[in-house]
């Protein structure tokens, strides 16, 4: 019977991610190109023995996991009689196959519920704290969002029910247990080294190694953590240079992506970074002077059970997430805290000073679903945002037909299936380009940071870009960025949008902004 009822909230993760899924609509449109179709070609890099060229989280366990999952769908392929290569397939239907893949994610994250579920059952004997700790990371907003794409989040918060999993009989009092075995250490560095490999933000996790007892048991963890670490990343092992100089410029220059000045953020943007993520993740805060009543509570009874040291652990982990976040703003950087919150519920029922009280559960559970719904509601809302904007720039299309214009996008946000794949076939070192460029003979698209036209081959010369101009039908860019040269009477914009700009160029004056260096380098 415990077991059925455990099925109950996977089921509900899967119930929940496809249809945020469908509400989404396709990968390409508005935000969510960046990063799938990254992941989607970069996966593919793996199938055909090449090397990732997207390593900044580094991701790789998401490329694997993509290409196993490609390389099996073409071997049933085969078996089929299908005689297209793989990568024709997925260029030609990149959007089945990111949904091939999430649907992959999608069943490891609801399996790792499931058997975090079973752990706590197991320990404590307390079926509706099993449910309602299973079911407390929806609470989340982001959380339901970020469960059906592609990208490193779903593995995430699979690696951290995992690691929950793990840990449950230390937070349920089966300590010695836990510190004296061996398969315990090597699990728990396993998992710990599969999610710092998917993302680096699943880093403050790594201190859960100092809930283990002495230097035998933390030195198996150490080892298995970097043996995990070290097979994961054997595609990119010649980047490992420059992954390390990317994560040393994120961590000490204050912008983003490790731009800006040395140093920390100013206190205004700290502040300011605090506060939105005050507004987008509440709960994230309440914790910690929860956990902190549980801490100063707890120790006066049982300060030898071990579970202080874990209390300890736990608040200081929440924390590093919390000023890591600030620092570098994105609520979705909390995932892997997030899916461990019900695994904090679990810490909190043994410890805070009103646990034994027979409405502990009920108001937990009344929060839970409250919040829950919450949650759904407003990711409804925020999707829906999303086909808004899909849908102003589906209208932006028929206005530039209207004036008989050639649409190109500029911005990876301008809901083109062909820029991005650009945009991914770019972050997968251009292998593609050759497919593409048989695929998708007419595509073009205009670069806004350099300044060019371009091809999925190469890039369009002044002179015939001239020629097009002068020949073909006008061209009108549509994009999510408004150029900085909009002013320009080479120029005209036909329609503005909240969310979208449509320009038409009437001539070549566009490049006037460019280095006539380069432009003369490019004619020749």
């Amino acid at each position: 019977m415990a077991m059925f009822s455990m099925l109950g909230v996977p089921l509900l993760f899967i119930i929940l991610s496809v249809n945020v899924r469908h509400l989404q609509g396709a990968n390409y449109q508005a935000f969510f190109s960046d990063p799938s179709y990254a992941y989607l070609l970069n996966s593919l890099n793996i199938v055909n023995g090449k090397r990732p060229g997207h390593t900044d989280h580094p991701g790789t366990t998401v490329q694997l996991l993509g290409g196993l999952v490609l390389e099996v769908d073409s071997f049933i392929g085969t078996l089929k009689g299908e005689t297209k290569s793989v990568s024709v397939k997925v260029l030609e239907d990149p959007e089945s196959y990111i949904k091939k893949i999430s649907n992959v994610f999608i069943s490891i994250v609801a399996v790792a519920v499931f058997l975090f579920g079973m752990q706590v059952y197991l320990a404590t004997k307390r079926l509706g704290l099993a449910i309602i700790v299973q079911a407390f990371p929806l609470s989340f907003p982001a959380f339901l969002e970020h469960l059906p794409r592609l990208e490193p989040e779903p593995l995430l918060v699979a690696s951290s029910y995992l690691l929950a999993t793990i840990l449950v009989p230390l937070a349920t009092g089966s300590a010695e247990k836990l510190f004296c075995s061996r398969r315990t250490a090597l699990m728990t560095g396993i998992i710990m080294g599969i999610g710092v490999v998917t993302k680096v933000t699943f880093a403050p996790l790594l201190l859960f190694l100092f809930v283990f007892r002495g230097y035998k048991a933390r030195l198996l963890v150490s080892i298995a953590l970097v043996t995990t670490v070290i097979i994961l990343t054997i595609p990119i092992w010649t980047l490992v240079p420059r992954i390390i100089s990317w994560l040393i410029g994120i961590m000490t220059h204050s912008g983003r992506y490790g731009t800006g000045e040395a140093g920390l953020p100013s206190a205004s943007n700290l502040l300011a970074n605090g506060m939105a993520l005050w507004r987008n993740a509440p709960l994230m805060f309440y914790f910690i002077p929860v956990l902190l009543i549980s801490l100063l509570t707890f120790k006066k009874d049982m300060s030898s059970s071990g579970l202080n040291r874990f209390l300890v652990v736990i608040l200081v982990v929440l924390i590093s997430f919390l000023a890591i976040t600030i620092k570098h703003p994105g609520v979705h950087y909390l995932m892997p805290m997030m899916a461990l919150s019900g695994f904090l519920i679990v810490v909190i029922s043994l410890t805070f000073p009103w646990r034994n009280s027979v409405f502990f559960v009920p108001i937990i559970s009344v929060i839970c679903v409250l919040f829950v719904h919450g949650a759904i509601q407003q990711t409804k809302r925020v999707l829906l945002n999303y086909q808004k904007q899909h849908n102003e720039f589906s209208r932006l299309k028929e206005v530039a037909q209207q004036y008989g214009c050639r649409v190109i996008s500029y911005y990876y946000r301008s809901s083109s299936q062909e820029y991005a794949l650009s945009f991914g076939n770019d972050f997968a070192g251009n292998i593609y380009k050759k497919q593409l460029t048989d695929l998708y003979p007419d595509f073009m698209t205009y670069n806004i940071w350099k300044h060019w036209f371009s091809g999925f081959k190469s890039r369009y010369s002044r002179t015939e870009m001239k020629d097009l101009l002068h020949n073909a039908d006008p061209i009108c860019l549509l994009g999510t960025t408004a150029l900085p040269y909009a002013g320009q009477p080479a120029v005209k914009i036909l329609e503005k949008t909240e969310q979208a700009y449509l320009y038409q160029f009437l001539g070549w004056d566009i490049h006037s902004t460019m280095d006539q260096d380069k432009v003369k380098s490019e004619d020749k």
